[in-house]
C-alpha cells in the first residue's frame, strides 16, 4: 500500500514539474516575440497552409505584454501530457480564437502548429461569456462572488483578509484585459483560475468554481 502511495505521489510530482516547465516556457515564448522563431518546429502547419522557415514566420503578440491574464483549470502547474500542450489566444475585440500546439522534442518545447477556429465552437465559450458579463455588470458580479471572499497576501504575518460586499471594488477583466491566454483550452473542469501578470511578474490569482452551471469567484490571492 505504501509503495502504491509513493508511486502516485511520484507521478503527481512529475506532472507538476512538467506543467510548471511548460507554463514558464510559454510565458517566456509570448513575452519575447523576437525569439519565437528559434522555438518553432519548421515546416510549421498554420491552418490550411505551411510556413517553411523562420523568415516567413510572424510572431504571436500579446495585446499588452506589460499587463495580461492567463486562464487555466486547476493551476499553471497542471500537465495534460508529457510531450504535448495546447494553448489558445482569444480576443474580446475581434472574437478571434487561435489555438497553438506545442510538442516537446528532447528537452525543448517547440510550436508545431496553430489554427484559427470560430468563436461559436470555442470549448471555453461558457466561461468567456460569463467573464464578459461579470466584467460589465456590477450586480451580476456581486451575485457571482461568494462572500466573505478570502484574500491571501504574500506576507505570512498578515492574516487572510475577508472581503464583504460593502468592501468590494468592481473587477473589469474583459475591459482591462481584452485578450485571454488559455492553457489547455480543451480541458473541462469545474474550476478556472485567472493569473494576472504585470511587467512580466505574477501579481494576482482569482479562483472561480462552477456550481449548478453557474460560475462564482471564491478566492483571491495577491502575490
Amino acid at each position: 500500500m505504501k509503495r502504491i502511495v509513493l508511486i502516485i505521489m511520484s507521478v503527481l510530482l512529475a506532472q507538476n514539474i512538467l506543467g510548471q516547465e511548460f507554463s514558464s516556457f510559454y510565458i517566456d515564448f509570448m513575452l519575447r516575440p523576437e525569439q519565437q522563431g528559434s522555438k518553432v518546429k519548421f515546416p510549421l502547419r498554420a491552418g490550411e497552409s505551411t510556413i517553411r522557415n523562420s523568415r516567413s514566420y510572424k510572431p504571436f503578440l500579446l495585446t499588452n505584454p506589460n499587463d495580461f491574464m492567463i486562464v487555466c483549470s486547476d493551476s499553471l502547474n497542471y500537465s495534460v501530457s508529457t510531450n504535448e500542450s495546447w494553448t489558445a489566444l482569444y480576443s474580446y475585440h475581434t472574437k478571434q480564437l487561435i489555438k497553438q500546439q506545442f510538442i516537446k522534442s528532447g528537452k525543448q518545447w517547440k510550436l508545431s502548429q496553430y489554427k484559427t477556429e470560430p468563436y461559436s465552437t470555442m470549448y471555453q465559450k461558457e466561461f468567456v461569456d460569463f467573464l464578459a458579463q461579470f466584467s460589465i455588470n456590477k450586480e451580476f458580479q456581486i451575485n457571482h462572488t461568494i462572500f466573505p471572499l478570502p484574500v491571501t497576501r504574500p506576507n505570512p504575518k498578515e492574516k487572510k483578509k475577508l472581503l464583504l460586499p460593502r468592501d468590494w471594488e468592481h473587477l473589469s477583466f474583459a475591459k482591462i484585459y481584452p485578450q485571454i491566454v488559455f492553457l489547455h483550452p480543451d480541458r473541462d473542469a469545474n474550476n478556472r483560475k485567472i493569473y494576472i501578470y504585470q511587467m512580466g511578474r505574477l501579481t494576482q490569482v482569482f479562483n472561480f468554481i462552477r456550481i449548478n452551471k453557474q460560475w462564482y469567484l471564491i478566492e483571491k490571492y495577491e502575490k
